[in-house]
C-alpha cells in the first residue's frame, strides 16, 4: 500500500474544508429551535387576534346539524338514542380537537412569516379596522362572490353574442 498521490491528497483536503461550509450553508435559512419557538407563540397570538378559536368553534357548530341532517337522510332509520350518540360522539371529538388545529394552523403561519410580520398583523387584527374587518367578512365574502359571479355572467354574455356575430356573418365569397 502506497502513499497517496499528489492530486487525491489535495481532493481529500478540499473536501475536508468545504464539506463543513457547506452543510452549514445548506442549514443557514433554517430558523434556530429558540426562533422557531418565539415565531410560533407570535403565530398563536396571531391566531387568537384573528377570532381563531371563536371561528372553529362556530364552523363546528355550523358543520355539526348539516352532518347530522345528512346522516339521517342516508339512514332514515336510525334511532333518536344513536343519532345522540353519534352526533354528541362528533361534537366531543371536534372540541378535543381544536387546540391541536389551532397548533397547526399557527405553525403554518410560523413557516410563512417572520415574528416580526405577525406581530404586526396580530395588532392590526386587535385594532378597531381589524375587527371590524373581522365582523363584516361573511358578508364581506357573499357580497364579493355576488360581484365575481355577475362579472362572470357579463363576459359569458358577451363572448355569447361575439359568437353568434360570428355565426351570422354570411360566408367569405370564394371564386
Amino acid at each position: 500500500m502506497g502513499l497517496p498521490s499528489g492530486r487525491s491528497l489535495r481532493t481529500a483536503i478540499v473536501a475536508m474544508l468545504l464539506v463543513p461550509l457547506l452543510i452549514g450553508s445548506a442549514f443557514a435559512d433554517a430558523p434556530s429551535k429558540r426562533e422557531m419557538d418565539t415565531r410560533l407563540t407570535a403565530a398563536a397570538e396571531l391566531v387568537d387576534a384573528m377570532g381563531g378559536r371563536e371561528s372553529v368553534v362556530e364552523q363546528i357548530n355550523r358543520v355539526i346539524p348539516l352532518q347530522m341532517l345528512a346522516l339521517q337522510k342516508q339512514f332514515p332509520t336510525m334511532s333518536p338514542d344513536s343519532r345522540h350518540i353519534i352526533e354528541s360522539s362528533m361534537r366531543e371529538e371536534f372540541m378535543n380537537g381544536v387546540d391541536l388545529l389551532l397548533g397547526r394552523i399557527a405553525a403554518s403561519y410560523a413557516h410563512r412569516f417572520t415574528t416580526e410580520e405577525m406581530r404586526a398583523m396580530t395588532r392590526f387584527n386587535r385594532s378597531d379596522a381589524g375587527r371590524k374587518l373581522r365582523e363584516q367578512s361573511d358578508d364581506l365574502q357573499r357580497e364579493l362572490r355576488e360581484i365575481s359571479s355577475k362579472w362572470g355572467e357579463e363576459i359569458a354574455k358577451r363572448v355569447g353574442e361575439r359568437l353568434q356575430e360570428q355565426m351570422n356573418k354570411p360566408p367569405p365569397l370564394t371564386s
